[in-house]
């Protein structure tokens, strides 16, 4: 690794660290000021519209970012993008508000001006991904971790408002400006009379990608919304809370694929098993610590957002430990996916997404929703060491 890919290796890193930092800045503030019913409004709008999002992408963002290839900065690839995700999007928002409207009351309110962002958070993804592809990850990063939350918070806390609709009302306006802000910044350069970009089915050269990402967030996020079902959405914004804290372990998982990502890709077949077992060494020695800190820290991290995040034990400790348990097979899910076994990987968290949606449709889980939720992440992370292990070098 040359000494400037390896500045820049940390300076994203770091970025992404501060973004998390920002991140959970918000959720606390916003829990002090809106309640644990305003915590949980904001969580479970942003959840289904990000879920209806990734859903809609069909994985073009996680190919986007493997691909590195310069056409993505052309308009004419943009165009093309345009009309490929146009009826997932379509359909996407349709699903956004089919279940608003079987809400009442404010939850109805916001989810149906939640579907009207499902475009915007799609742009804004794919333009920070673009960027990150044609090598200008450090104002990709910039763009996607640390001028979000530090807008929506800076003008939170200088034109506060009542209504708990607020923070994702600024958070919508927020990802639009910012979203055409990148995508001017990456088409700005664009030749378009350069040729054109190859011939592709992009959906199925992304559908391992599409897997990984849709099974992964529907995993960390259908607690909530199993929560606000059964219970009430004050219950639900607690437990979102907890899972957004315990995720924070998975900075080793982000560390390694910063890292140790595009070293995968472009390894030799002399380099590649030394590349692995370090890949894999630093995942599990950064889940470990992470979530040992997370532990130890935890009466602590829970003091800032209040009184109703006190004695969670029970329900935050097998939480923790399944997220630490799939961060820490981070380097094997990284290799495999960066070698050709992403749709194995994929399988892997639509299998396991399953299996949880399964659970939650039997009654009388919810005094084991900790349980459920930890246990699927770890089924996840012994999946992924077993195809990272089975995942053979090709050239």
């Amino acid at each position: 690794m040359s000494q400037r890919t390896l500045l820049a290796t940390l300076w994203v890193l770091g970025l992404k660290g501060l973004g998390l930092g920002l991140s959970y800045v918000l959720l606390v503030y916003i829990a002090q000021v809106y309640g644990p019913e305003g915590s949980g409004l904001y969580n479970l709008t942003t959840n289904a519209v990000n879920l209806a999002a990734l859903a809609a992408m069909m994985g073009v963002e996680g190919w986007m970012l493997k691909s590195g290839e310069a056409f993505v900065a052309q308009v004419r690839f943009w165009k093309y993008l345009a009309k490929v995700l146009a009826i997932p999007t379509a359909v996407a928002m349709v699903c956004v508000a089919v279940f608003a409207l079987s809400r009442s009351g404010t939850v109805q309110n916001t989810m149906l001006i939640g579907c009207v962002f499902v475009p915007v958070v799609m742009v804004h993804t794919l333009a920070v991904e673009g960027l990150a592809s044609v090598k200008k990850r450090v104002y990709s990063e910039l763009m996607r971790s640390i001028w979000r939350p530090v807008l929506i918070l800076a003008v939170l806390v200088l034109l506060p408002l009542s209504t708990p609709v607020t923070p994702l009302l600024w958070a919508g306006v927020w990802t639009l400006v910012l979203a055409w802000l990148i995508l001017w910044h990456l088409l700005k350069a664009s030749n378009t009379h350069s040729e054109a970009f190859p011939s592709m089915e992009l959906p199925q050269a992304s559908r391992g990608f599409w897997w990984i990402s849709l099974g992964g967030f529907a995993l960390a996020n259908l607690a909530g919304f199993v929560v606000e079902w059964q219970a009430d959405m004050a219950q639900a914004g607690v437990v979102t809370v907890l899972i957004r804290v315990a995720q924070l372990s998975t900075l080793s998982l982000l560390a390694v694929q910063v890292v140790w990502g595009p070293e995968i890709s472009q390894a030799s077949a002399d380099a590649a098993p030394g590349i692995r077992k370090r890949a894999v060494g630093m995942g599990i020695a950064l889940a470990i610590a992470a979530g040992g800190v997370l532990w130890l820290c935890r009466t602590w991290i829970f003091s800032f957002f209040g009184a109703a995040w006190q004695e969670v034990d029970g329900l935050y400790a097998p939480i923790l430990v399944g997220q630490v348990l799939y961060s820490a097979s981070a380097g094997w899910m990284i290799w495999a996916t960066m070698r050709g076994a992403s749709k194995a990987i994929g399988r892997g968290f639509l299998l396991v997404a399953g299996l949880q949606c399964l659970a939650w449709l039997c009654p009388g889980t919810m005094p084991y929703l900790g349980w459920i939720h930890g246990g699927s992440f770890t089924l996840l992370a012994f999946w992924n060491v077993r195809i990272g292990q089975r995942s053979t070098f090709v050239e």
